[in-house]
């Protein structure tokens, strides 16, 4: 290798020397400053529903008694309005709303024969229940009548939340073709009503 190679050589690996001292020096010499955000905490919000007879002023968290009752039927009867306002006091807005019924018979077969005859369901915009294609209830029996066990089969669900307060309200008729098999007998039903965020 002649001296003139050598010495190109020298220089440009002193040079590359020199670049790569400078740019670790440079990249030593920034300076730097950082700062935290602490204490970032994310907190659930909660649905609340509360219930209340439309007879009452006082809201609880569940279950009101007896909003629908009537005592000493007989065929053909029209029977006692009820309701129950709903309200949601939680942080959260209620989006859906389902209303659902489990009926207990003392005679098998005796929900078939208490008749819906009103079922109004006020979230702020109202639907009656009984001819509402979308969230109504229909005749599963096919009897020809919308009855508690059609409720039972048929649950309303997904309706619209109540914006504010919403409401029930029902009306049945104990049916004329109740037959002499349904004589001191009994029908318990059990509403559950479900709110949805």
């Amino acid at each position: 290798m002649n001296r003139r190679t050598t010495l190109s050589l020298v220089l440009r690996i002193s040079l590359v020397a020199v670049v790569v001292l400078a740019s670790a020096g440079f990249t030593m010499a920034m300076w730097k400053d950082s700062a935290t955000s602490t204490g970032n905490v994310f907190t659930t919000g909660n649905l609340d529903l509360r219930l209340r007879e439309l007879n009452s002023t006082t809201w609880v968290q569940g279950p009101v008694t007896a909003t629908w009752h009537a005592e000493n039927m007989y065929p053909g009867q029209e029977l006692n309005e009820g309701g129950v306002y709903f309200k949601n006091a939680g942080s959260i807005v209620g989006e859906t709303f389902d209303i659902s019924v489990t009926n207990a018979c003392s005679v098998p077969g005796m929900d078939r024969y208490i008749e819906i005859i009103k079922m109004d369901y006020e979230n702020g915009s109202g639907h009656d229940l009984l001819t509402d294609p979308l969230f109504g209830v229909d005749d599963l029996n096919m009897n020809g009548w919308i009855d508690l066990d059609d409720l039972e089969a048929d649950s309303c669900i997904c309706l619209p939340g109540p914006h504010t307060v919403g409401s029930l309200t029902m009306g049945y008729r104990f049916r004329p073709e109740a037959g002499n098999e349904f004589q001191a007998s009994s029908v318990t039903a059990n509403f559950t009503f479900t709110l949805h965020q």
